[in-house]
């Protein structure tokens, strides 16, 4: 089944248990990313759950849009994105390795869906 995931749809409303996020976020323009947390929040049922991995930027000046992508965040960007629609169940940071490796850390979520 191929849908845009941003297109209200009636027939996966609250549907799924569990999202896992790995790299969609990052990718997409940061205008865009309220209208992904409505998406999850839409799709999921209440109390369904979410695990992402974002793609967080250490501290320091704001990032350009040419920057990207992928496009980091801020940890209080994601919170205030994601806050009060979800609660952080979980969370650890995983380090960057290899020589390749983004100078900021990973941070993993496990995050549960509020509300109707």
């Amino acid at each position: 089944m191929l849908k845009d995931l941003f297109a209200p749809d009636a027939g996966t409303n609250g549907t799924f248990d569990w999202i896992f996020e790995h790299t969609c976020f990052c990718a997409l323009q940061p205008d865009r990313r309220p209208d992904y947390v409505d998406a999850l929040h839409r799709l999921l049922h209440p109390g369904g759950q979410l695990l992402a991995i974002f793609f967080c930027q250490a501290s320091g000046p704001e990032e350009r849009p040419e920057q990207g992508p992928p496009f980091a965040i801020k940890v209080a960007e994601l919170d205030r994105l994601f806050t009060p629609r979800f609660r952080v169940e979980e969370e650890f940071v995983v380090p960057g390795i290899g020589p390749d490796a983004h100078a900021a850390p990973d941070l993993v979520r496990r995050l549960r869906r509020q509300g109707p």
